[in-house]
């Protein structure tokens, strides 16, 4: 059965809408991206400047947003009246905590800046609204059919509960498991809702931000701009993306090839057309890149830093183990200072926003958590090594004979890892591989022709580059691609999804696809002869990523 959706398009979702949506996304990043930047700015040149101002409107702004309707969706209070009140405190509240930072050399970002990027951002919506309508799912659909039931659910009503209505009630047990399954504590009726043991109502299924995030859109832009929730989240990951590459690289041209590399991945295109949260993911995960790019030192920035990694764990619970490994990740960075107590202060923020993750996850989905009850206790306990290893990483590094060690043989330590991580990857496409993974071998293969050999092999020349090489700027790159590379093994070894293509290569969105962007633009970069253009035209690859 076909999911019918009203999706006519009228005045107030195709100009007002896309304008309140940019206004709430941005007017949050206006008044709290002040107090939670990253690194100065104004050495910078003016169109970078301009670029990372951009970027760090939408990461703030769009995390604030989501967060809060989740707080208000649990609450029962997500509608307009008490929403708009809610954003607009939140708004003052930041304002006025940025005012009163001035003494720190804290300031509100360019209101020209932040005007210009809320007026590109709703004018793009305004066009993703016009494209065709796309039926790629059906009613329950699985993934998308319940992420936008849910989402419309939850912009109707304003509550992320479902309604006291059992259509099971008079049923017999016997009768009862005629139209549902049963097994464990979990009971679903067909197609795959779940069902409350006790009361029999049905219940909201998967992890609650993504379900936000299509109400806070459907609520401005209606049921047609909410299934085009992935294309409206693009038009923040693309100028993110390449910002955040800039800041770490400080390269304009593999910024622009990189930004450029991800707009053509063929699983980046397929999936901004199915709405489920792997976009979302990318976007909050380059939102946890931007802020942790310069290892920053300042309190509030790490603050910021934990408000996209809890959203991140609210949308998927399967980044718990992934979300651990960037606190070791910053313990190994920071081997050569600070003390180890001021180690465990420091990044305290990152690992209570994990724990609440976990925990609002049990309050918000607790069917979900139930029915996936052994990935959740196996996702914990990684969780726990990670932290284990963590302290003892911090302990390590801060003893002298240890901070010695490090300091002459970190940088290999790194790069054996990532040869470790290449040899792995490899061996998985040889003709012969072990039983134990051949499951894993099978994924890989199968991945392989949508990601493109090519832009893989690209990749891999990119990823010796970035080990090997010794300009600080890719060096700078080694951690964050070495992550993207763990996550995207680990999924490929243990997938918890159906073994259905494309549709499975979306596991891949998050990590593998901007992996390929990332390292087959920093090979191209450096492999390509200067161009002609590049004489006549040398600010293009700088206004590309702002283009």
């Amino acid at each position: 059965m076909q999911q019918h959706i009203p999706q006519a398009l009228t005045l107030s979702t195709w100009i007002l809408g896309p304008v309140l949506l940019a206004l709430q996304i941005f007017g949050l990043g206006y008044a709290w991206a002040g107090l939670l930047t990253p690194a100065r700015q104004e050495d910078l040149h003016p169109r970078r400047r301009n670029l990372a101002t951009a970027a760090q409107l939408a990461a703030v702004g769009l995390c604030l947003l989501l967060l809060l309707n989740l707080v208000l969706a649990q609450t029962g209070l997500l509608h307009p009246p008490v929403a708009t009140i809610a954003q607009a405190v939140l708004f003052l509240i930041g304002c006025a905590a940025t005012r009163n930072a001035r003494a720190r050399h804290i300031t509100f970002p360019s209101a020209r800046v932040t005007l210009a990027a809320a007026a590109a951002f709703a004018t793009a919506t305004a066009a993703v609204m016009l494209l065709p309508n796309r039926a790629e799912w059906v009613a329950g659909g699985w993934d998308p059919g319940v992420y936008i039931n849910n989402g419309l659910h939850i912009a109707r009503t304003g509550s992320a509960h479902a309604e006291p209505f059992s259509p099971f009630d008079q049923l017999t047990e016997s009768e009862l498991d005629l139209f549902t399954h049963h097994f464990d504590q979990h009971r679903e009726a067909f197609p795959g809702i779940p069902v409350d043991p006790d009361t029999r109502t049905l219940q909201m299924y998967f992890f609650p931000l993504t379900p936000t995030a299509v109400a806070t859109v459907a609520q401005t832009l209606g049921p047609r701009g909410a299934v085009r929730l992935n294309l409206i989240l693009a038009l923040l990951i693309i100028p993110l993306f390449c910002a955040l590459l800039l800041q770490l690289t400080g390269n304009p041209g593999i910024s622009a090839l990189a930004g450029l590399f991800l707009l053509l991945n063929p699983v980046f295109l397929y999936h901004l057309n199915i709405p489920t949260s792997e976009c979302l993911q990318l976007f909050l995960l380059c939102c946890i890149g931007w802020f942790l790019a310069h290892r920053p030192r300042r309190g509030a920035v790490l603050i910021a830093a934990a408000i996209p990694l809890l959203a991140a764990i609210l949308n998927r619970l399967a980044f718990l183990p992934f979300a651990a490994m960037i606190p070791l990740i910053l313990a190994w960075l920071d081997r050569s200072d600070a003390t180890w107590l001021h180690k465990n202060r420091r990044y305290s923020a990152l690992w209570i926003a994990i724990l609440l993750g976990w925990c609002v996850n049990w309050a918000a989905a607790p069917a979900t958590m139930i029915r996936l009850l052994p990935v959740v206790h196996m996702l914990g306990l990684a969780a726990l090594a990670l932290f284990a290893l963590t302290l003892i990483a911090h302990r390590i590094t801060s003893l002298p004979a240890g901070r010695n060690l490090l300091q002459h043989w970190g940088a290999t330590a790194e790069i054996a890892l990532g040869c470790m991580l290449l040899i792995f990857a490899f061996s998985l496409i040889l003709p012969w591989v072990p039983a134990p993974l051949a499951r894993a071998a099978f994924n890989l293969k199968m991945l392989l022709p949508y990601l493109g050999p090519v832009t893989a092999a690209a990749a891999m020349g990119g990823f010796l580059l970035v080990l090997f090489s010794r300009d600080p700027a890719l060096q700078r790159l080694r951690w964050p691609v070495i992550f993207l590379l763990a996550c995207g093994l680990a999924l490929v070894v243990q997938r918890f999804a159906a073994n259905l293509r494309p549709w499975v290569t979306r596991r891949s969105l998050d990590n593998l696809v901007p992996f390929c962007a990332i390292l087959a633009a920093v090979l191209v970069h450096r492999l390509a002869p200067p161009q002609p253009w590049q004489k006549r035209f040398p600010r293009l690859p700088t206004r590309l990523p702002q283009i």
